[in-house]
């Protein structure tokens, strides 16, 4: 029969085993997001400007006006509905916050279990930075 200090000792080692996993998991994770987080942020913005160039041509008028901020940021002005998108990437949360009007929110970097890294919703929801970039720049229209 086993005694109530093997099987007490036996459960323990195992939840600081199952601990010390979630921590590791942790660290790796926190990296992964540190080190690719930036560069999904530099291809959003790439994305966002190069959509509002376009718009642009397309009605061969300056009417989204795309900025980057000193601190991380940018923001875009509809220059003719008088609308204004700002955007902060904040590499401590590793979050992207985005504020139009009375729409607000933010998008998050979710590491995969193939430890890839992607944009997803609040809700864990991925998302693309093509799709981003489109619901991020329709809250600019009418």
């Amino acid at each position: 029969m086993i005694s109530w200090a093997e099987d007490a000792a036996s459960e323990f080692l195992a939840e600081q085993t199952a601990a010390n996993n979630r921590n590791a998991r942790f660290v790796i994770e926190d990296r992964l997001r540190r080190h690719i987080a930036p560069r999904i942020w530099k291809a959003l913005r790439d994305v966002l400007e190069r959509e509002c160039f376009e718009f642009n041509e397309i009605v061969k008028k300056k009417v989204l006006l795309f900025e980057i901020q000193p601190q991380s940021g940018c923001v875009i002005r509809n220059l003719v509905l008088r609308k204004t998108l700002n955007l902060e990437y904040d590499p401590e949360a590793h979050r992207i916050y985005f504020e139009c009007g009375n729409d607000h929110g933010e998008y998050l970097f979710l590491v995969n279990a193939d430890s890839t890294v992607e944009l997803a919703t609040i809700n864990h929801i991925p998302r693309t930075v093509e799709e981003i970039c489109r619901e991020l720049l329709n809250m600019l229209r009418l």
